[in-house]
């Protein structure tokens, strides 16, 4: 069984045949060759998202429309208590077989797959053990809470904060929409320095400065 924009399959009488969505992403890399030079040099740009097939079987044809309606576009996958993005674009056009219908289906997934639930860990001493037990670098969500000006090394990765709240949440996700914040207020000001990850297996926190807690969001991840 599988759940899609929360819909599980089941309840429209959907079988995926050989029902087997874990696949490793392509990595992307740009290779560079120079003449006189042996060899090359990669420079890595990430995974790409994986274009999977599947033959989905219905066992309830009065629900053809339903089916149809659900699998149109973008939302949250789950599989086998993990889950990440997919996307339904490409038509679908089932074909009569002797007691049901099947449609084989074509869908574009992110590349990492996601616990559907994980319990935060709440550390309360500096050089204590975050395990990453994923196969793939997370990056974590981090709620400080703290005074003065502090500093965290997590996974070598070192930055400085100056807090003038009680707390702040320091969010390492990829991309533009990293940053330190209280509430709905931003707070990249007042933080220094990078944004760490948690690497594949242990990872050690430690701090300088006033800390009460860190409560560490892990977003362990797979390829």
């Amino acid at each position: 069984m599988f759940t899609f924009k929360g819909i599980t399959s089941d309840s429209l009488g959907v079988i995926a045949e050989e029902e087997d969505f874990l696949a490793r992403a392509a990595r992307r890399a740009d290779k560079l060759e120079i003449n006189g030079v042996d060899g090359a040099e990669y420079t890595e740009l990430g995974y790409s998202d994986i274009e999977q097939s599947v033959n989905l079987q219905l066992t309830d044809t009065t629900k053809l429309d339903a089916i149809l309606a659900w699998l149109d576009g973008v939302g949250e996958f789950i599989f086998n208590g993990r889950k990440t993005t997919a996307r339904f674009y490409n038509s679908l056009q089932p074909s009569r077989m002797v007691y049901l219908k099947s449609i084989p289906a074509t869908f574009i997934r992110a590349p990492f797959w996601y616990l559907t639930s994980e319990i935060n860990q709440t550390i309360t001493a500096s050089g204590t053990t975050i395990v990453n037990s994923g196969n793939a670098e997370s990056w974590p969500l981090l709620k400080i809470t703290g005074s003065g000006a502090i500093t965290v090394t997590l996974n070598e990765v070192t930055f400085g904060y100056t807090f003038d709240t009680p707390y702040v949440y320091v969010d390492c996700i990829k991309g533009k929409t990293r940053q330190a914040s209280y509430l709905s207020a931003r707070k990249n000001r007042q933080k220094t320095g990078g944004w760490p990850s948690l690497a594949i297996g242990n990872n050690t926190i430690a701090w300088t400065g006033s800390i009460t807690s860190i409560i560490v969001t892990k977003r362990t991840c797979f390829l």
